[in-house]
Formats: structure tokens, sequence, C-alpha cells
């Protein structure tokens, strides 16, 4: 069993209150709730896990956002030269998936 366990809180950033107690420091939860809470959202629908973590979704949609953005700006794209673009549908509506991709 894990030292430090993450309770249910509001804020995505920081627990109201740390549940370590001493043995992790305030921080340190904050980053494993984050952790968590993006660990959800890669396995269930973002509402869902806003749900579960009694946080609203938008909070979710901010913190993925930021860590997109984070992620893109470390990447090196000065190589890619050719992009493969892709479009479907989800359902039968106006849900439409679109995927990007390096071409070799």
């Amino acid at each position: 069993m894990p030292a430090c366990r993450v309770w249910r809180t509001r804020p995505v950033a920081r627990p109201r209150s740390c549940p370590c107690r001493g043995r992790a420091r305030p921080a340190a939860c904050a980053l494993l709730f984050q952790a968590l809470a993006l660990a959800l959202c890669q396995r269930l629908p973002v509402r869902q896990s806003a749900k579960m973590l009694s946080v609203k979704d938008t909070q979710l949609w901010r913190r993925i956002e930021h860590c997109v953005t984070e992620t893109r700006r470390k990447q090196d794209m000065s190589q890619v030269r050719i992009v493969g673009i892709d479009e479907t549908s989800l359902r039968r509506g106006q849900d439409y998936v679109g995927s990007l991709a390096p071409v070799p």
C-alpha cells in the first residue's frame, strides 16, 4: 500500500488538506492528485472522471490543455516535412474526429 493516499478534494491542483500528515510534502500530494486525475482522464470520459474526483470538468479540461501544450512545446517538429491527415465520424451526426501524423 502506498504511503500517500489521495482523498476526494475539490481543486485539481491542491488538496484541501494533505492526507499524508507529514509523510510527504503537500506539493507532492498535489502532484500525486494531478497524476491520478490525468490517469483517470486517459481511461474514462472527462465528465465521469470529474464526478469521481468531486471537481468540475472544466478544471480537468484546463489541466489537460496545459499538459498537452507543455508537451507539444517540448517536442521538436523541425524534421517533419509531410503530415498525413484523416477524419472520420464518431456516430451518425456531426461528431467528427481528426488525426494528424508525421509521414516518414
